[in-house]
């Protein structure tokens, strides 16, 4: 499962501003601007962008105090939810029909629903290939979790008894806790 088309359209311009303001800010790649209209990124120089956002706890505050009378009600309580993100290691468990669940590595191993933006998770980590562990960033998207729109692997295998321990962890986890879907 993944956002629709105008969903996924209205992440990306408010995620890609948001990190055109954060790159402008600190100058990381002074020579990546317009991201918005960019046609590809390459995903190195997001993720330095992405990362500086996320070590400064007050770029989003400041980014919607600069630019939140130029926005939508939308773009604006949704930028202002980013606040509640997650990063961290998780496992990539399984996929669902209504989102893939990943396992946050701390956390108490919860467990998170998490939808694609514009194509399921499942499409770029198949079945098969899962566990998978990565590091991700994941979002609010009015009621649902999305992630940050990078979603990072490990060159980590798991074996058999790694993989029965996971399902059992994922199973008693579910039935304890539950599958958590929102991050608000």
């Amino acid at each position: 499962m993944y956002l629709g088309e105008q969903d996924a359209i209205v992440f990306y311009k408010s995620w890609l501003r948001l990190l055109e303001f954060t790159n402008q800010r600190y100058q990381i790649n002074p020579g990546l601007t317009e991201m918005v209209n960019a046609k590809m990124l390459n995903p190195q120089e997001v993720l330095q962008i992405r990362n500086k956002l996320w070590e400064d706890e007050t770029l989003v505050e400041e980014y919607l105090q600069q630019y939140g009378k130029a926005m939508t009600m939308r773009e604006f309580e949704l930028i202002k939810s980013w606040k509640n993100k997650l990063l961290g290691k998780f496992i990539l468990l399984k996929h669902l029909k209504k989102y893939s669940v990943l396992m946050h590595e701390e956390m108490g191993g919860k467990l998170y629903g998490v939808m694609g933006i514009s194509n399921p998770i499942e499409d770029m980590f198949p079945p098969a290939r899962l566990p998978i562990y990565i590091d991700a960033v994941l979002m609010p998207f009015e009621g649902k979790i999305i992630y940050d729109s990078l979603l990072l692997p490990y060159n980590i295998h798991f074996g058999s008894g790694i993989k029965r321990g996971l399902n059992e962890d994922y199973r008693n986890i579910k039935e304890r806790y539950g599958i958590i879907t929102t991050l608000l």
